[in-house]
């Protein structure tokens, strides 16, 4: 008798949670359609026009900073100044950034195969008697 009970008790707790955890789930669906909402085209389109001037404005800032920290030279291929850099139209402002892009790449790509050149060589040099590893490195770059 005493074990038909808590059976049944124990049956009717479960269910009461499971049914429980349904309804919030099912809540918090309905909430979350609420809450998100098919964007109108009107809306794209002021979105990308919003993140294509958001991204030229980085770019500006971008080429800014290398002008005020002295590597226009170096990453832009010219001298400029900061008041330059404001003047330039979108179009100027893509192509110097473009070119900036490059010039980093470069820079990058030079960097990391000297990089991995040398960690050859250390790795080579662990397994292997290597007279001369300065020489080696020479002759693989």
């Amino acid at each position: 008798m005493l074990l038909k009970i808590l059976t049944i008790i124990t049956n009717t707790l479960v269910l009461s949670i499971a049914g429980c955890v349904i309804f919030k789930y099912f809540k918090i669906k309905i909430k979350l359609k609420k809450i998100t909402y098919k964007m109108t085209a009107e809306e794209l389109l002021q979105n990308s026009e919003s993140t294509i001037e958001h991204v030229e404005e980085i770019k500006r800032e971008r080429l800014s900073a290398i002008v005020a920290g002295g590597g226009s030279k170096q990453y832009l291929g010219k001298d400029l100044q900061l008041s330059d850099i404001d003047t330039m139209e979108p179009e100027q402002i893509k192509t110097l950034y473009c070119r900036y892009e490059a010039r980093l790449g470069a820079s990058m790509t030079k960097t990391l195969g000297s990089s991995f050149i040398n960690l050859y060589v250390l790795c080579v040099s662990k397994y292997f008697k290597v007279v001369n590893p300065p020489k080696l490195i020479q002759d693989l770059e």
